[in-house]
């Protein structure tokens, strides 16, 4: 299937409604209005037919072409380096925080044993292009798919490292912080005490920790008193 053709079956999809509120949400991108799950049906079964052709022949088009071709990145059966080689030509598709998060969810294939460490030097390259979306890409899959006590020194390392001023950068790293002061309190609780981060990202990781409701009460008075002025 080519751009033209996933378009037309996509509008049979489209919900108004579903499009008006994804708008609210902050994707100022161009919408039809076609909900995950659909959007995850599509990309399947492409990843199952011919997925080369659409990922070669792919020139962004829409939030929900985007969406569809990092989902096929996804699910497809390529080797490692045409995995590495079809994520990053999606890295420069990505401008909104959904197109981001949804994608990066996908990647399982980064979770595999002998692909982890060795994905990591492609991490880091992409964090240094300084390009925000790049960089809330890097710390969205480090939550998705390297929170295990063995790369917690890499998650503290890449949250001190200078990254751009962003509010969706800011907000991944508060995402990804919040998540380990579930997972690794007392690790994590150590780390903010003598980190780097600025008061922006620092408060609203302790305002994400006391939103969740996976940390106790005691917990979130404690993080209350931690607040920056």
């Amino acid at each position: 299937m080519d751009t033209a053709s996933l378009l037309e079956e996509l509008k049979k999809h489209q919900d108004l409604e579903y499009k008006q509120f994804h708008s609210s949400l902050g994707v100022n991108t161009d919408l039809i209005g076609v909900r995950t799950p659909i959007l995850e049906q599509i990309a399947k079964t492409l990843a199952k037919e011919n997925p080369i052709y659409f990922l070669d022949q792919y020139q962004k088009t829409c939030y929900e072409t985007d969406v569809i071709y990092g989902f096929i990145v996804g699910y497809a059966k390529l080797d490692y380096a045409q995995k590495v080689h079809y994520f990053d030509k999606f890295t420069s598709l990505v401008d909104n925080w959904a197109t981001c998060d949804l994608v990066c969810a996908r990647q399982k294939w980064i979770k595999k044993k002998e692909n982890k460490d060795r994905f990591l030097s492609y991490l880091s390259k992409l964090w240094n292009s300084k390009d925000p979306w790049k960089q809330r890409i890097v710390y969205v899959l480090l939550l998705d798919h390297y929170l295990e006590e063995t790369y917690l020194p890499t998650l503290f390392q890449y949250c001190d490292m200078p990254y751009e001023k962003s509010y969706y950068v800011q907000m991944a790293i508060a995402w990804l912080l919040s998540v380990m002061l579930i997972h690794f309190p007392d690790q994590t609780e150590l780390y903010l005490h003598k980190s780097k981060i600025d008061t922006f990202t620092f408060n609203k990781t302790l305002q994400k920790a006391r939103e969740s409701t996976r940390i106790s009460k005691e917990k979130k008075a404690y993080y209350q008193t931690l607040k920056r002025e």
